[in-house]
């Protein structure tokens, strides 16, 4: 159940950084991308929380039973790095106006991002869930 339970503030911290930064800092960069592909941008909801509930699938899987706080932070940092990296060099890939700065912006985010869920979740695990054997 424990496990269970700190996926959830995972999850809910993921989100709380995340969308925040998409919303204010990322918009613009991509408003103006699918602009120069003459797409719309849309809010597909069902898809942002499928790719959500895959990001956050990864703290039961690969971060949860790191027990030493210093190794389960870079492990963090690597999987954010890893994570985002790939799907910003896959655009700057195969989009041309996908810019290498916009690249490198999206995967220092990534691993940013989960470094400090992983340190926002631990300290509110060790609050919330210390009396929790």
């Amino acid at each position: 159940m424990r496990i269970f339970m700190e996926t959830i503030v995972f999850a809910i911290v993921l989100l709380s950084l995340d969308v925040p930064w998409i919303m204010t800092v990322m918009k613009s960069s991509y408003e103006t991308l699918f602009k120069k592909l003459k797409l719309k941008l849309r809010d597909n909801i069902p898809g942002a929380a499928m790719a959500y509930l895959v990001l956050a699938s990864a703290y039961p899987l690969l971060l949860y039973d790191i027990k030493d706080k210093e190794t389960r932070l870079k492990k963090a940092a690597m999987l954010g790095f890893l994570i985002y990296g790939t799907y910003a060099f896959t655009l700057y890939a195969i989009l041309p106006v996908y810019s290498l700065k916009l690249a490198l912006t999206e995967t220092v985010w990534g691993a940013f991002l989960l470094t400090t869920t992983t340190w926002l979740v631990d300290l509110i695990n060790k609050t919330a869930f210390s009396s929790v054997v």
